[in-house]
C-alpha cells in the first residue's frame, strides 16, 4: 500500500491540545511507553522498518493515537490512557476495560467481514496494560479520507 504524501498526523496537535494542567501527567505516561518495541511489532505487519511519529499525536479522553510510518505504508496505534485526572459530575469516567477493547476488535472484524462499510484492518491488539509496550493498544491500518479536509476558516 503506497503511503500518501499527506499524513493523517499532519492534522494532529500533540501536547498543544492537552490542557496545561494535565500535560505533565500525560507526558509521564507517554515517556513510560516502549516505542522501540512497538516499532519492531509494527514492522512485522508492515514488512519494513517502522518509526512512530512521536512528535505529534491525537488525544481524547480515553486514548492517545500515534502514526506509525514505514517507507511505503502507514498504520496508527491507539493507546489506552490510564485515568490521569479525575473529572467531576457528568464528566466522571472510568477506565475502559480489557473487555471493551476485545469488543471493539470483534466489532471491527464483524463489520469488515459482513458489510461493505470501510473499516481499518486491525493488525493486532493487546488489552493488557502490563504488556511489553506498557499500555493496552490497537495497531491498525491507517485509512486516508477520500474527501478533502474542511478548511480551517
Amino acid at each position: 500500500m503506497a503511503r500518501s504524501s499527506i499524513r493523517i498526523s499532519d492534522q494532529w496537535h500533540g501536547m498543544k491540545s492537552v490542557p496545561a494542567t494535565h500535560r505533565k501527567e500525560l507526558q509521564l505516561f507517554i515517556d513510560s511507553l516502549d516505542f522501540p518495541w512497538l516499532q519492531r511489532r509494527a514492522s512485522i505487519f508492515l514488512g519494513e522498518n517502522c518509526e512512530a511519529r512521536t512528535d505529534l499525536f491525537a488525544v481524547g479522553r480515553e486514548h492517545v493515537v500515534y502514526e506509525i510510518i514505514s517507507p511505503s505504508a502507514a498504520a496508527i496505534v491507539r493507546i489506552q490512557k490510564p485515568l490521569l485526572w479525575q473529572a467531576s459530575g457528568s464528566e466522571c469516567q472510568s477506565m475502559p476495560s480489557a473487555q471493551d477493547m476485545c469488543n471493539e476488535a470483534a466489532t471491527l472484524r464483524y463489520v469488515s467481514n459482513n458489510t461493505t462499510i470501510p473499516v481499518p484492518h486491525l493488525y493486532e491488539y493487546d488489552p493488557d496494560r502490563f504488556n511489553p509496550f506498557g499500555a493496552a493498544y490497537m495497531l491498525m491500518e491507517e485509512m486516508q479520507s477520500s474527501h478533502p479536509s474542511p478548511s480551517n476558516s
